[in-house]
């Protein structure tokens, strides 16, 4: 019965992926203290050498959960049950002929974005407190927000640099370019909602509203999307919620 559930939850979920991907939006999975869904069997034998080397088992049942979600959202319906894993330069996830997908985690959470309209990123992060120094400001933000960050009071300002955390993060894992030196010669337009960035490429930020204010979360994509469905799951509570990210073209 447990199985025949969990067959259930899946074809759901997919379900929900197609209507947005059809939609021209993006698809965001978020799950929170899945453990019970992650399915070690569908690790290749580079996942499970990777998964031996990591210290902490929360690390180890998020690279675990992460390929769940891929293997059971990232296929499109009809297609072969399973695909090769292939990973980019800089460590960017992809399989050929299926969805583009990122991943990311932090926590008991991790993250899953597909796009049906070229590349996606996305950054979700825990933050317990958040002091930028000078030092770190000056490594990885652009003088047009550090501008913005200054004239805020200290709380919105924090909120401005977890959003900039988020989009750059996002950004640079659209593009698959990993961590790079030149952090502060991009600029995600911290004072603009959903912003369309023309550098270092054209891409669309969305940033993702946990209203319970439990993690940060932001998007990049094709600056072509209309926005975006996130199905947030805490498989704990066993909570499912889902909402709209919209943006105006």
């Amino acid at each position: 019965m447990q199985a025949e559930q969990e067959r259930e939850r899946w074809v759901q979920w997919r379900r929900m992926r197609d209507l947005a991907l059809a939609q021209e939006y993006l698809f965001v999975f978020i799950m929170c203290h899945g453990g019970a869904l992650a399915d070690e069997r569908l690790l290749g034998g580079a996942d499970r050498a990777r998964a031996r080397r990591l210290l902490r088992p929360q690390d180890r049942l998020n690279l675990i959960l992460g390929r769940t979600l891929i293997h059971h959202l990232a296929h499109p319906e009809g297609s072969a049950a399973k695909r090769e894993l292939c990973v980019g330069d800089y460590g960017k996830p992809y399989i050929v002929g299926a969805f583009d997908f990122n991943l990311s985690h932090s926590g008991a959470y991790v993250a899953c974005a597909l796009s049906a309209h070229g590349p996606v990123g996305v950054d979700i992060e825990i933050f317990d407190q958040v002091q930028p120094s000078p030092e770190l400001l000056s490594l990885m933000t652009h003088r047009a927000e550090r501008a913005v960050l200054a004239a805020q009071n200290p709380v919105q300002s924090e909120i401005l640099f977890r959003r900039c955390w988020t989009r750059k993060e996002a950004v640079l894992k659209l593009l698959g370019i990993g961590l790079i030196d030149d952090l502060p010669s991009i600029d995600v337009k911290l004072d603009q909602y959903d912003p369309l960035l023309s550098a270092p490429a054209a891409i669309r930020c969305l940033d993702i509203h946990d209203p319970l204010s439990r993690f940060s979360a932001a998007l990049a994509a094709n600056p072509t999307i209309r926005g975006a469905l996130v199905c947030l799951v805490d498989a704990r509570a066993q909570f499912i919620d889902h909402w709209s990210l919209n943006h105006c073209a």
